[in-house]
Formats: structure tokens, C-alpha cells, sequence
């Protein structure tokens, strides 16, 4: 019996697993195993309805916790591939589930090495499902502006394009000292 790493390696190249194609999907796969079919699997929606029901909330976000690494074969926290996995699954299963925003914002957070998460990996499954999602929501579509408030005051307005959002420029504005004397002691 093939592992769900080996089964998707196999789907992945195009080729059929016999045993994993003809066995129905009884919900007894970890989060991580049922992600590894393909969307385009009949049981997709099943498999999307299922993931949702064990997703882990905490407040606004959302992931799927895993404690084990199955490329490693290792009993270590890899909650952030997992979590990559479930978000690039529904992103394409279910594009309206409401848990997609919530596991984006769980996985930019849980990144352990600043920018990077636990091993190249993580960071390589991390970048796939995140880059599903913003292709899917049209995040980097931007065209909008903003005002800058300091204290309830404008400070500054900014119009931002789809190209200043693809770009990670940042945004800097020069913050005028306040019109009042100094008082000399």
C-alpha cells in the first residue's frame, strides 16, 4: 500500500495509482493524506466538505495541524505544510470556503525563521498554496487608495496598482512636525 506522499509523486507524473484510484474515500485519511488528491477527483467536494469540518479555529484563523512529516518520515510538527496543502486543496475544491482567508493569514504568521518557515520544504509548500490562494482571490489585482491616519489626522494618501502590489515596494510618507513651539525649560 502506497503512503499519500507516494500517491500524490505518482499522480503528480500522470500516472494512476491502481489501489488509491479504485478504493472508495472513506474519511479515515489525516488532512495531509486527503489533500493529496486531485481536485479534479470525484470525491473533491467530499474531501473539501470533510477538511473543513477539521480545521482547527483559533479566533480569525485557520489551519490543520499535523505531527508528522511524511517526506521524512518523522514525528515532528509540520502543521504549516499541511495547512499550505488544505488551503491549495480548497482553493481549488471550494474557491468561496471561508476558511481560505483565515489559513492564508495563519500561514504568513507561522513562519518560524522570519521570512522562511521550518525547512526549505515547509517554505517551497507554504509558497504553493499561498500563491494558489492570491491567484484565486485576486489580491494582487489591487487598484485602490488609502488615506494615512495618524491620531485621526491625514498624514497622507496613496493610490496602490496591481504592479506596485506584485512588486513588495513599500510605502514610505514624510510626517511633518506638529506646528507648535518648543517649549525650553
Amino acid at each position: 500500500m502506497p503512503s499519500a506522499w507516494q500517491v500524490r509523486r505518482i499522480w503528480a507524473l500522470g500516472r494512476k495509482p491502481v489501489v488509491a484510484a479504485q478504493r472508495p474515500f472513506r474519511g479515515r485519511a489525516s488532512p495531509y493524506g486527503m489533500v493529496m488528491l486531485r481536485t479534479g477527483d470525484s470525491r473533491a467536494p467530499q474531501i473539501a466538505q470533510l477538511l473543513e469540518s477539521k480545521a482547527q479555529r483559533t479566533g480569525t484563523l485557520v489551519s490543520w495541524p499535523s505531527s508528522y512529516s511524511p517526506l521524512l518520515d518523522l514525528n515532528d510538527d509540520n502543521s504549516a505544510e499541511s495547512t499550505a496543502f488544505a488551503l491549495r486543496f480548497l482553493t481549488h475544491a471550494d474557491a468561496n470556503s471561508p476558511l481560505l482567508e483565515g489559513a492564508a493569514q495563519w500561514l504568513v504568521l507561522n513562519r518560524n525563521g522570519g521570512y522562511w518557515w521550518s525547512s526549505t520544504e515547509q517554505t517551497a509548500m507554504a509558497l504553493f498554496g499561498l500563491v494558489d490562494y492570491l491567484a484565486a482571490s485576486q489580491e494582487l489585482n489591487a487598484d485602490f487608495d488609502v488615506d494615512v491616519l495618524l491620531n485621526g489626522s491625514g498624514i497622507g494618501k496613496h493610490h496602490f496598482t496591481a504592479a506596485q502590489a506584485a512588486s513588495g515596494a513599500d510605502l514610505s510618507i514624510d510626517i511633518a512636525p506638529p506646528n507648535s513651539s518648543l517649549e525650553t525649560m
